[in-house]
């Protein structure tokens, strides 16, 4: 458990001097044991696309709120981009759920770096697990959106 903590806390810290999470990427790289690092940085991207999936869609399914605000715009264009919204937001989900897909990507360019036994870990994923990863990255949106508002009010 200390370990973990460990790894949390140099990677949150690390995190904030670098950006788009870089910072806790390359932390798991150097604590994870050698055997275990790509194992651990696939896997790793699970958990960021979850967040950026919650981003992307929150933003298309808020845009037909907004942008009435910035642009006047008729009936037509209003039911576009709700609908294309929509549509995006429904195929992300889709392939989030298929991350295990992954993995039968033949990654032909990459042959050298035999990363193919590695990419096994997107089969470990089940859609109970993913489902789970994207409640807590909605919850973690919503925090740090409710974070922003307060800050903004006080």
């Amino acid at each position: 458990m200390a370990r973990v903590c460990r790894e949390v806390l140099t990677g949150t810290a690390i995190s904030c001097f670098k950006p788009k999470r870089v910072g806790e990427l390359a932390v798991r790289i150097l604590v994870l044991n050698p055997e275990h690092r790509i194992r651990g940085a696939l896997a790793t991207l699970v958990g960021s696309v979850s967040q950026l999936l919650v981003t992307i869609i929150t933003g298309l399914l808020a845009l037909p709120f907004v942008l009435p605000l910035i642009k006047k715009i008729v009936l037509w264009e209003y039911a576009f981009v709700f609908g294309s919204g929509i549509l995006i937001s429904f195929v992300l989900v889709k392939l989030y759920f298929n991350i295990n897909l992954l993995s039968k990507i033949n990654f032909r360019f990459l042959k050298k770096f035999e990363i193919e036994k590695f990419t096994l870990v997107f089969e470990e994923y089940h859609f109970k697990q993913l489902l789970h990863i994207l409640f807590l990255s909605t919850v973690r949106y919503f925090v740090f959106a409710f974070q922003y508002v307060l800050l903004f009010y006080a």
